[in-house]
């Protein structure tokens, strides 16, 4: 694997680790691929279901894959099948063209994948036991910006949002006018070799990010901190910025992970190049215990 990592991928901040694995099983989840149509052709998607019925409708999880990779990567880099089992949700994690996302507010739609995920969560809901209503998203840095695109435009369909390692670009934020607001987590990591912590001239810092939504949600200006256990040394600790005073019961959260990198926090991965990965949280459970207070009425 070529570990080197090129200027124009840093500046599109999208680039992430390269693994290929199998999906790795857990005991009482299923998983199994399916197919969804859109742009003329037909798309994977990879479902993991927990064994155990529910007599309600289940939550259920949207994972978006960083770029270059695939649902299977996303799913062992986040462990997110154990998900599955200890929540009850649904986790479902579609693929990109070439494994991308096309997140671009002003991207030529060759590839709709707005409209993509829509028929995703739709087929989902039409064919299986899922809670309309307690639909989440959740991405890891090109991932993590479809999320946000998807939330920017079609924030009725999911109750909450969750990115790792992403900020938001300039000209998607100006883009970025939905009609209702979504709760959203981020969690970024200061020394993010990729996503500049402190922005550039394409992207937003992860202060004006929050500050986006903040502003979209309806938030007050008073945060709440608090203060993740340093357990681990390696070299990271982590701040949590709460907004709850926001319209319509609506939330912002940012873990803000000093000395971490471009990672997803609790994963025992680890890419030369990318920066430190925190062990002092689990970034999926981080995400699981935010969205999970919502749903959309």
């Amino acid at each position: 694997m070529n570990l080197r990592l090129s200027a124009a991928a840093m500046l599109l901040c999208v680039c992430a680790p390269l693994w290929a694995h199998d999906v790795q099983q857990v005991e009482n989840v299923t998983s199994f691929t399916g197919k969804v149509y859109s742009d003329l052709r037909n798309r994977d998607v990879i479902y993991f279901r927990p064994n155990q019925a529910s007599a309600t409708p289940a939550p259920a999880v949207v994972l978006l894959h960083y770029l270059h990779g695939t649902p299977e990567d996303m799913a062992d880099l986040t462990n997110i099948a154990r998900l599955a089992r200890d929540s009850g949700a649904w986790v479902i994690l579609p693929d990109g063209i070439e494994g991308k996302w096309n997140y671009g507010a002003a991207s030529v739609k060759t590839v709709d994948d707005v409209k993509f995920l829509t028929r995703v969560i739709d087929d989902a809901v039409a064919r299986y036991p899922i809670d309309p209503k307690r639909v989440y998203m959740a991405g890891y840095s090109n991932g993590g910006l479809m999320a946000q695109r998807y939330a920017c435009e079609q924030p009725e369909r999911i109750a909450a949002v969750g990115v790792v390692s992403t900020t938001i670009e300039q000209l998607d934020a100006l883009n970025c006018t939905p009609p209702v607001g979504t709760p959203m987590l981020y969690i970024n990591g200061v020394a993010d070799p990729i996503v500049p912590f402190n922005g550039n001239l394409l992207k937003r810092s992860a202060a004006e990010t929050i500050a986006l939504w903040r502003g979209i949600d309806g938030c007050t200006d008073e945060a709440t901190d608090s203060v993740i256990p340093d357990t681990v040394d390696d070299g990271t600790s982590t701040v949590v910025h709460s907004w709850r005073g926001c319209a319509s019961g609506l939330a912002v959260d940012q873990y803000v992970v000093t000395g971490g990198g471009h990672t997803w926090p609790g994963s025992a991965r680890y890419t030369l190049g990318l920066g430190v990965t925190s062990q002092d949280f689990n970034a999926t459970d981080a995400i699981w215990a935010f969205v999970s207070q919502f749903a959309r009425p």
